[in-house]
């Protein structure tokens, strides 16, 4: 159903998320709630995923926002799983912003209409309940609207708001300021002003309390930017009157001892290390994990373009993990391109799509600017207190997971696992740490037999956890699977390919033909190497940032149904052993067998 535009201004506050789309319809970014939604279907365009009966709709919407900036909203039905479907509010307009492939993008705000009426009822009862604790600190809020420049300040009685001021900024500073005789009066308007205009993240500062009422005390003023569901700024913050003891109001660690880091406006390295430390002696039997992670190759960036683009990317990165951690922890900044995060209350499935929404939306947003270099993070985990009883001791395990993800090619994360990545003793170096990522041959073995004995591949969650399992432990950087009788994209892990291109449209040189005598498979291990003989294959797998890989071909001549897959490795040579080529070769043909069977 098409919405009208009163319509739209009934559902505008409901929105609960958001995806983006190429100019094919296919999802290049999204924030959690989607992919966690979707899960293992978001490599199709969205009107696949939309219910036949509500896709004309969907069609006409994108129609019209495809060929204009005329934004459009559609009620349609949208699946999860094989079959089941949830109603969902789709608010969709074009941007210029182009990617890979792909001249301009599509943001979808959306919400699920099944879920709208729980989350009023609980949305009004959580505002009554912080009203009333807010009526009850005898502080004074204050909200700037960057698009309006409308400025109010307010106090809360027994749940209702009485206004203090409320004017437009611009006119309230000018008319405020020219009666000011002061020296600290026009110095602390004239910060507060800069701080509001600048809609500046998480400042502090004192300001008389003149400049508001008849007094001539002080105020602390804090304040924080917020962005509401079309990513207009708000900023809103606290007047603290004077006689408030600073230290014994924010009874929350976290809050009255932090320091932000100046760039980005995360906590520091030494203030978010005391919060660690602080959480582990407050609550010794919590949970939580620790991340390390940073930008692979950013001195070539800031080589390349620049400190102030460095610098813009180091802001950026901090938004997105203050967007995707959410309530659910804090981010901090050690130095350089070095970032921290510390995620509570969330299992290793929860960890790995916060992760994920990371890595997509870091990559979305530079890897479709006009640099010429792929935009990646290398990430390392631990887990407290399942690897460590001490700050000291879930930090140098994260650190040594990093320094894995480094050497297995970047552009990944490492959750530390014993089974896979052995025992690291926080008292190895680096150069001790080198030897022990390389696996025995018969721990990979075991490794590969409990894989093909655990998991069922008729399943498809099992089916994905070995593709991930296999990605991991022999350094692989994408998977990608084509199947049927044209050879279709069916699964695509850690890569984008042509959802409507067949691999059999693409093998223009008998490319597949070739692989016949080499039993089916083969390994490649610079593609340079089919350059002369495949060119069209070759341009092919360059455009997709594929530098070498091992690829299987297998055909049912009852059906015709065919499987083309392939392990493919990016920025660097695949360097495998005997014995890794031996068990790769295990898994290629069962996964192909398995995919023919389903």
């Amino acid at each position: 159903m098409i919405l009208n535009k009163d319509e739209m201004i009934n559902l505008k506050n409901t929105i609960s998320g958001f995806f983006i789309l190429r100019d094919d319809y296919t999802i290049c970014s999204a924030n959690e709630f989607f992919y966690g939604f979707v899960k293992d279907n978001s490599y199709h365009k969205l009107p696949e995923l939309t219910h036949p009966d509500d896709r004309n709709d969907l069609n006409r919407a994108l129609e019209v926002v495809s060929k204009s900036y005329e934004e459009q909203s559609v009620i349609i039905r949208l699946r999860y799983g094989e079959s089941q479907y949830e109603v969902f509010y789709l608010r969709m307009k074009k941007q210029d912003k182009s990617v890979p492939e792909s001249n301009y993008t599509i943001r979808c705000n959306f919400c699920s209409l099944s879920n709208i009426e729980f989350f009023t009822v609980r949305r009004d009862n959580n505002i009554r309940k912080y009203r009333r604790f807010m009526s009850m600190d005898g502080k004074y809020y204050f909200d700037y609207n960057s698009d309006t420049d409308m400025f109010a300040i307010y106090k809360y009685y027994y749940d209702r708001s009485v206004v203090i001021l409320k004017s437009k900024l611009s006119e309230w500073y000018e008319n405020t300021r020219k009666n000011l005789k002061f020296k600290d009066e026009i110095q602390g308007i004239d910060e507060l002003y800069h701080s509001l205009t600048t809609c500046s993240s998480d400042f502090q500062l004192y300001v008389p309390e003149s400049l508001f009422l008849n007094s001539h005390n002080r105020f602390l003023i804090k304040g924080s930017v917020i962005y509401n569901e079309i990513d207009n700024k708000l900023l809103v913050g606290i007047l603290v009157p004077s006689e408030y003891n600073i230290n014994t109001m924010n009874t929350s660690y976290f809050i009255k001892d932090m320091e932000r880091d100046v760039t980005t406006g995360v906590f520091n390295k030494s203030s978010i290390s005391e919060y660690i430390m602080h959480k582990i002696s407050e609550n010794p039997d919590g949970r939580f994990f620790f991340c390390i992670m940073d930008i692979d190759d950013f001195k070539l960036i800031n080589d390349e373009y620049g400190h102030m683009f460095g610098d813009k990317v180091l802001i950026s990165l901090a938004d997105i993990l203050k967007t995707a951690i959410k309530d659910r922890g804090v981010a901090g900044r050690f130095g350089g391109d070095e970032f921290v995060m510390v995620i509570n209350d969330v299992d290793v499935e929860e960890l790995k799509m916060i992760l994920k929404v990371i890595n997509k939306n870091f990559q979305f947003k530079y890897n479709n600017t006009n640099t010429q270099m792929n935009f990646s993070l290398s990430i390392g985990i631990s887990e407290y207190p399942k690897d460590g009883k001490t700050y000291d001791e879930i930090f140098k395990i994260a650190d040594k997971c990093l320094y894995i993800a480094k050497a297995k090619g970047k552009n990944r994360y490492i959750i530390y696992t014993p089974k896979l990545h052995g025992d690291i003793s926080i008292e190895d170096n680096n150069k001790k740490l080198a030897k022990k990522l390389i696996v025995s041959n018969d721990d990979k073995a075991d490794i590969v037999y409990d894989m093909i004995s655990n998991y069922r591949l008729d399943r498809k969650e099992d089916f994905f956890n070995l593709l991930e399992d296999v990605r991991h432990l022999f350094d692989i950087d994408s998977i990608a699977i084509y199947s049927g009788a044209d050879l279709m994209p069916y699964i695509n892990i850690g890569i984008n390919v042509d959802k409507d291109k067949s691999f059999i449209d693409i093998d223009k040189d008998g490319f597949l033909k070739s692989l016949s005598l080499t039993d089916n498979r083969q390994y490649i291990t610079n593609i340079k190497i089919i350059e002369y003989d495949h060119p069209v294959v070759y341009k092919y797998m360059n455009s997709l940032n594929i530098f070498s890989n091992l690829v299987y071909f297998k055909q049912d001549d009852v059906t015709n149904n065919k499987v083309f897959l392939m392990f493919n490795v990016s920025r660097t040579t695949i360097k495998k052993s005997s014995v890794d080529l031996a068990l790769i070769n295990i898994l290629g043909k069962l996964i192909c067998d398995a995919v023919l069977a389903m």
